[in-house]
């Protein structure tokens, strides 16, 4: 067998281990993800439906809006008293829409907030059936790190982060729905970049998590070098070896440093060409939409409706 075909094997070989590898850490990390939340699940639960609630109620405000002014249009107004219940039931459901939101974000904030105490708990009692050995220095400042930053920064992923979720796929389902009512082409010009978003949405995701990830661990091992750094001073001077030791350590805060600069630029591609798809998107949609209005397949109102639903789906 030739030589650069045993090595092509040897790749596809690596490559099959590697994929299966990461396929049974995220099996692990799903397990343990949900072994830590399982406090906060029916909060969490109550939190996302909220915040679908909360999205579509949004929306009632517009349909009532555009029902009233195509009326007009056609000089066909409602009775005074159809009028007044239409304004009610705006305010009522633009209202409904607020307090939902606020209601959802409490709650989600509530079951983060679960999460961080039953995760330390269960990482205390973990650490605590460790080997004496175990803790070394370095290990030490990675392990204040891990309680205190880490858990800090991955506390609003349980509520906070679905919630967001949530609402970032209700909103584009309901606005899609209003846009196949009003006229199937602008339907079709809003969902024409979705698969492409989508794409670049998970793109984006994984560089923020991935990039953050790999700067905490840097700065982890930076604390345990600190650490060490300090503790070992009385050694450092007697042996007239300061000067190296602070070396290293410099050494450590350039690689540090690196690591900062690396990530930055590792989330800016992804969120650059996600930002640009959707102002190309809304864009899409704005010309469709003035073109039909051009042709009189759309009214102005309908015309005016499709523009701020498409200028709210940027947000």
């Amino acid at each position: 067998m030739p030589a650069s075909t045993e090595v092509d094997n040897d790749r596809t070989r690596t490559g099959q281990e590697d994929a299966q590898a990461k396929e049974e850490r995220g099996a692990r990390l799903k397990s343990l993800y949900l072994q830590l939340t399982e406090p906060a699940h029916p909060l969490i639960i109550q939190g996302m439906v909220m915040s679908a609630l909360s999205a579509a109620c949004g929306f009632v405000p517009y349909l009532i809006a555009i029902a009233i002014a195509q009326a007009a249009l056609r000089d066909a107004m409602p009775s005074a008293g159809t009028l007044a219940l239409m304004v009610v039931a705006a305010i009522a459901f633009a209202a409904a829409d607020r307090m939902l939101f606020g209601g959802g974000t409490g709650i989600c904030h509530k079951a983060d907030a679960d999460f961080r105490v039953h995760a330390r708990h269960v990482l205390l009692d973990h650490f605590s059936k460790l080997p004496l050995g175990w803790f070394t220095a370095g290990r030490a400042g990675e392990l204040a790190a891990l309680l205190e930053r880490d858990l800090q920064m991955i506390m609003n992923l349980p509520g906070i982060f679905l919630k967001q979720l949530v609402i970032a796929v209700i909103v584009p389902a309901c606005i899609a729905a209003l846009f196949l009512a009003v006229d199937w082409r602008v339907f079709l010009a809003y969902i024409a970049l979705m698969p492409a978003l989508y794409v670049w949405s998970k793109k984006m995701a994984d560089a923020a998590g991935a990039g953050p990830a790999e700067e905490e661990r840097a700065n982890a091992h930076l604390a345990g070098r600190v650490l060490e750094f300090v503790q070992a001073q009385p050694i450092l001077r007697a042996t007239g070896t300061a000067r190296n030791g602070w070396q290293a350590l410099e050494n450590d805060i350039s690689r540090d440093h690196e690591t900062t600069v690396r990530t930055l630029k590792m989330t800016q591609k992804p969120i650059t060409v996600h930002t640009l798809l959707v102002y190309a998107s809304f864009g899409l949609t704005f010309l469709c939409a003035t073109t039909l209005l051009a042709i009189e397949a759309v009214t102005p109102v309908e015309y005016l409706f499709v523009i701020v639903l498409a200028l709210r789906s940027t947000d």
